[in-house]
This record gives structure tokens, sequence and C-alpha cells, in this order.
């Protein structure tokens, strides 16, 4: 009976023991958590990645707007007539890139046909027709009236344009309003003040939310800046997502 008894005595000693390990083991693991997490920094949480606001996701990556690029919408319209709004009849969006020192354009105008769009809805309607594509300003003009203003821009600047000579000017209206928007380019002879010069005296016939001062500084800063791909249409030109995102984003590092 002793014997069965010191067994049993045994028996609970290390029953007893191996609790009281289990319990160390225990105390020191949540003591272990206690003193890492004392030691936090408040405010701390665990390591995320931080999105910009302005980011957008494309399957899965992320880009942000490309600030070395300025995006100009250019049009010309006609005016209503009995009572009709106003109407764009071609328009182009013109994009200097600054970083690759060139500039291209994407034509709207085959997007325009057998639609009215007033002046007021072209901006909206660009976006909805190139996705991810930016507006910065807005510059137009009457349709019938590009090609005189053209013709008054080359007279004033005569005497600055590339080698004296005159200017052809193209019998596309589109056209004559990214030359008249470019005409900076053919002044080689010119300084900025001939420039601003030449936009205060277009400035009564253009309608634009781009102040003289920044059309100036941004068309002096381009101005020889080389026309993209063929007759100056951006390589991006057919509006894919992709495209757009070449153009005017840049993937988040």
């Amino acid at each position: 009976m002793a014997n069965e008894h010191r067994k049993e005595v045994s028996k609970r000693q290390l029953l007893l023991a191996g609790i009281g390990l289990v319990a160390v083991l225990v105390l020191l693991y949540v003591g272990t958590n206690w003193l890492e997490k004392s030691q936090q920094l408040p405010g701390d949480a665990p390591y995320e990645a931080y999105i910009p606001s302005d980011a957008v996701e494309v399957d899965g990556r992320h880009y942000l707007p490309r600030n070395d690029v300025l995006s100009l919408l250019l049009y010309g319209m006609v005016p209503g007539e009995g009572g009709q709004p106003d109407r764009v009849t071609f328009a182009h969006l013109m994009i200097i890139d600054h970083e690759k020192e060139s500039i291209c354009y994407l034509p709207l105008s085959e997007l325009l046909q057998g639609k009215t769009v007033t002046p007021d809805q072209l901006k909206e309607k660009a976006l909805e027709w190139l996705p991810l594509s930016r507006v910065d300003f807005v510059i137009g003009a009457q349709a019938n009236n590009v090609r005189a203003l053209l013709q008054l821009a080359a007279d004033i600047s005569a005497d600055v344009l590339e080698d004296g000579q005159a200017m052809a000017i193209p019998e596309d209206p589109a056209m004559q309003m990214l030359q008249l928007i470019r005409l900076a380019a053919h002044m080689q002879n010119a300084d900025e003040k001939d420039l601003l010069q030449l936009m205060n005296a277009l400035e009564e016939h253009l309608i634009t939310d781009m102040a003289t001062g920044r059309m100036v500084n941004e068309l002096w800063k381009s101005r020889k800046y080389l026309f993209q791909g063929e007759r100056g249409l951006c390589p991006e030109m057919q509006g894919h997502i992709q495209d757009m995102l070449n153009l005017f984003w840049r993937p988040l590092e």
C-alpha cells in the first residue's frame, strides 16, 4: 500500500510540474507580446504601400498623372442660327510633352461627325471619347475666322518668322488652328515679347480658359519641340486605355 501511495504522489507531482511548465511558457509568450506592443510607437501600424489620391489603378497596377505634359483642346465652332446653339466643327487634343520635348495631337473631328456638340460640352465629350486622357486648357475660335487669324498672326510676325519667309497656310481649318497655336515654332528670330505681342493681338478672337501669360510661357518653352509621328499625329492615336496611360500617366514605383 505504501508503494502504491508513493507512486500516486509521484504522478500527481509530475502532473503539477507539467501544468506549471505550460503556465510558465504561456506567461512568457504573453509577456513577450506585451513588451513588443508596449515598445511600438503611437500611430505605428503594419506597413502598407502609400497610394496617392490622384492615382488610378489599371489591371492591378497604379499610375500617377504626368506633370510634365500639357494638353490643349483646340476647336473651331460656328455660331448657332435661329436660336440653335453654337456647334463645334473640328477639334484636336494637342499634347506638349516637356520631358520628350515633342508635340503631337489626337484628332477628334471624326468623332464629331453626325453629332451636335456645343463648345461647353466639348471638354466632357473629349474625356468621354478618350478615357484616362486629360484636358488642361481649351482654346477655340470661330471656324471661318481661323484662316484670317493665322494670316493676321503671320503678318504681325513677318519680320521674325524663320528666314523672313512667308508662312505657308494649310487649307484644312483644323491644321490652321494647330499652326496658329504653334506659330512660336516659326518665330526663330523672335523673343518672348514678340510672342506676347502676337497673343495679345489674337486674344479677343480666341475663346479660352488659359491666361495669355501662361499660353505665351508654354508656347515659348516648346517652340523648338518637334512634332511626333506622321504629320504630328500621336503614336497613341487609337485612344485605347494603354495609349492614354502612355501619354498622360506614369507607373507608380
